[in-house]
This record gives structure tokens, C-alpha cells and sequence, in this order.
């Protein structure tokens, strides 16, 4: 594929990110709350009809997910907010951080383990996690 030997290559193929003013808004903000009608993905078959509590609970994890990728440093926060809430590929993240794909690689598991350890400190009540 011409794209992929371009990118080994060195060259700048015309079909990568065109995406990269997202990372400048990623970097000059936080990643924000849902807003409050925030409703998780469900599967094909489920229900889409919550009880106040549910949508409360999903609520609350949603929170926390956001304050945990807060909490977690720029190079890691980036690749996390580009590729799970702007849809961006690895690719295309690394050509618009400017880092080898196998950095974004990385620097996604690294946050996804820091991510999981953080949750799991916040729901035991562990608050500085």
C-alpha cells in the first residue's frame, strides 16, 4: 500500500490526519464532564429506558472516568482523548503528536493501566489514586 510505504518511508502521504487542530484543543483544555444527558452505549438488543437510578450510577462513572483521564499526564491524556473520544487511529494519532505508531502503542496501554488502577482506587474510596 503506497500510504503505508510513504509513512515507512518518510514521506508525507496526502491521505494521513486531517485531523490535527484536534490535539491543540485537546492540549489547551480538559477533558470535560459529559453533559447530563450523557447515556452509555448499549448493546443492539438492550433496553434503552433507564430508572433515575441507573442513569445516576452511569452518570457517576462517567465522572469518574473523565477525572481519571484528567489526572493523567499530557502525553498520555492525549492519545487516550484522540483515540476513544475523537475516533482518531493510532496512525493518525501518531502522525498528528508527531511519534512513532509504536509510541502511541505505548503510551495507550500505560494510561489504560493507569486509567484501571485509578478507577479502581476511586471506587474503594481511594481518593488520591
Amino acid at each position: 500500500c503506497r500510504t503505508n510505504q510513504a509513512v515507512i518511508g518518510g514521506e508525507k502521504p496526502n491521505r494521513l490526519p486531517r485531523k490535527p487542530w484536534i490535539v491543540g484543543i485537546v492540549k489547551s483544555k480538559k477533558t470535560s464532564a459529559p453533559p447530563p444527558e450523557y447515556v452509555p452505549n448499549m448493546d443492539a438488543g438492550s433496553s434503552l429506558e433507564f430508572s433515575p437510578e441507573d442513569q445516576a450510577l452511569a452518570n457517576e462513572r462517567a465522572d469518574r472516568l473523565y477525572a481519571a483521564i484528567n489526572r493523567l499526564d499530557e502525553k498520555h491524556r492525549l492519545p487516550i482523548v484522540l483515540k476513544y473520544l475523537s475516533g482518531l487511529t493510532e496512525l493518525e494519532i501518531a502522525a498528528a503528536l508527531k511519534v512513532p505508531q509504536s509510541t502511541v502503542k505505548s503510551r495507550l496501554y500505560v494510561a489504560r493501566q493507569r486509567l484501571k488502577a485509578s478507577l479502581e482506587a476511586s471506587e474503594r474510596g481511594e481518593f488520591g489514586a
